[in-house]
């Protein structure tokens, strides 16, 4: 007799299979990912040792060492503030079966590694999971930030636009405008 292998329906601790799968794939991601000496090499690889002019030129604390530049928005940062990016997603983990495919993926080559501030990794990593453009992302997490902060009526009418009457509506203007004028977030 086969025994079942449903972790989730054993304990409180996940609500469901989804839950399950959603905390496995984290704790291999943080277990791999993490410490994972390709990952950390094409870190190093990618990011140089800083002059005081290029501190300066770059707009970096004195305390910088190394830095390194951004594929999306070209800036240049302390190595502390930059994260290794799989160039192809490693994808969803929702079933025992997807374990091998996940790891392998997640354990790339540096080919299908690039560098990134956190916040363009967030933007990307939001435009993937939404299946939307980067610079559509960009606008959308660039209006929750501003609807967040109740700066929605205020952003808007600083730049001409009559507010809408509710949320959702200067949420879509807001998203229209940012479209339209990428650099104004």
């Amino acid at each position: 007799m086969k025994k079942s292998n449903e972790p989730w329906n054993e304990t409180d601790v996940w609500k469901n299979q989804s839950e399950f799968f959603t905390w496995l794939r984290g704790q291999i991601r943080k277990s791999i990912w993490q410490f994972y000496p390709v990952k950390n090499e094409f870190k190093n690889d990618q990011t140089f040792e800083v002059t005081n002019e290029e501190k300066q030129q770059y707009g970096l604390s004195k305390s910088t060492k190394k830095a390194g530049k951004c594929v999306f928005c070209n800036h240049y940062f302390p190595k502390s503030k930059l994260e290794v990016d799989h160039i192809e997603q490693v994808g969803s983990l929702k079933s025992f079966d997807d374990v091998s495919e996940f790891v392998s993926l997640l354990a790339c080559s540096k080919d299908n590694m690039q560098l990134t501030c956190k916040p363009c990794h967030k933007i990307k990593s939001y435009a993937e999971r939404h299946d939307v453009s980067f610079d559509e992302a960009k606008a959308i997490k660039g209006a929750i930030e501003i609807i967040k902060n109740k700066e929605d009526k205020a952003f808007l009418a600083y730049r001409g636009i009559s507010p809408g009457s509710n949320q959702k509506q200067r949420r879509e203007q807001i998203i229209t405008y940012l479209k339209s004028h990428p650099n104004d977030i």
